[in-house]
């Protein structure tokens, strides 16, 4: 699958500016299904949402490299990845955006947003509602407000998945063969809105499949 994200260099109505400089990608599988009919391998719900986990498919996952975003052009910046697919059982009754990326912060076990402030590392932290082994983006750099109040390292978490139109809140999978697009606005330190988009890629060689 072929994953780019577009971030926004200056978005109308936001209270500062999101200068990225790296990312990281989490939970990246080292292996997957030969092929891509897997459907005698894997549960389905009522409505046809994937019910696969680790047990049906004994891989490893890895963490990339901390990699530079790419350079500003045409008032955003834009960096693409590759990966093999990454099927995750569906979770119902997410209903925004950032129900995705709730996590369990600390002992008291309350939900939190991961662009609060915290030490946690990403891979130690205990998501509320993405899947364990869902794989996520991490994206580093630096906001400064418009107020002077802040001005700062930050970074934003970003499951991948399909969340967009044809799609649902509580998708985590990346499917083989397909091109995901997110595009990313920072409206406030702790405030970002992220478009999912998935479509058919020619930009692959139909000998190989991943």
């Amino acid at each position: 699958a072929r994953i780019t994200f577009n971030i926004a260099a200056e978005v109308d109505g936001a209270n500062g500016i999101f200068h990225p400089s790296t990312f990281r990608v989490y939970n990246i599988p080292r292996s997957t299904w030969l092929a891509a009919n897997f459907d005698n391998n894997v549960k389905r719900d009522s409505d046809n949402n994937v019910k696969r986990d680790s047990d049906d498919i004994q891989t490893t996952y890895l963490t990339s490299a901390l990699t530079n975003v790419g350079s500003l052009d045409e008032n955003k910046y834009s960096f693409t990845f590759y990966m093999p697919e990454n099927i995750q059982e569906s979770k119902k009754g997410l209903t925004n955006y950032n129900q995705r990326d709730m996590w369990r912060n600390g002992s008291s076990g309350s939900a939190t947003l991961p662009q609060n402030n915290s030490a946690t590392l990403p891979q130690n932290k205990e998501w509320t509602n993405a899947p364990k082994k869902s794989t996520f983006v991490v994206i580093n750099g630096t906001y400064a407000s418009n107020d002077g109040k802040y001005s700062g390292t930050v970074n934003y978490t970003v499951h991948l998945g399909d969340f967009g139109k044809g799609g649902s809140m509580g998708n985590f999978s990346i499917e083989r063969n397909y091109a995901y697009t997110y595009n990313m606005k920072v409206l406030d330190v702790g405030n970002i809105i992220v478009e999912a988009q998935k479509g058919d890629t020619t930009q692959y060689q139909h000998g190989a499949e991943g």
